[in-house]
């Protein structure tokens, strides 16, 4: 079952922005920011301050070969890794719903 949206929230407002919580027993993580998008041969990855990788975004060199393989290209990957990256400080200006 969903905590409602207000307890959901508070809990934000508490932990901070960038916290994760498992729920069962309040055990978080911090990934502070800032959050950066960096190059690898597949695409990008985002790191918080502490170099922990956040999230991998994979892309292919060319159009053709994103279009064959159903995948991104890396000019794509690299907007969506970006966007990734930007997310504490946009949820740290309250711009969330």
């Amino acid at each position: 079952m969903r905590e409602p949206d207000h307890r959901r929230r508070r809990e934000i407002a508490r932990l901070g922005p960038c916290a994760v919580s498992d729920g069962a027993n309040e055990m978080t993580r911090r990934l502070p920011p800032p959050w950066r998008a960096e190059k690898f041969s597949g695409g990008y990855v985002v790191r918080d301050a502490n170099g922990f990788a956040v999230a991998y975004v994979y892309g292919r060199s060319t159009e053709d070969e994103a279009r064959a393989a159903k995948q991104m290209t890396m000019d794509e990957a690299r907007r969506i890794a970006s966007n990734i990256a930007k997310l504490p400080e946009i949820l740290k200006r309250g711009e969330f719903a």
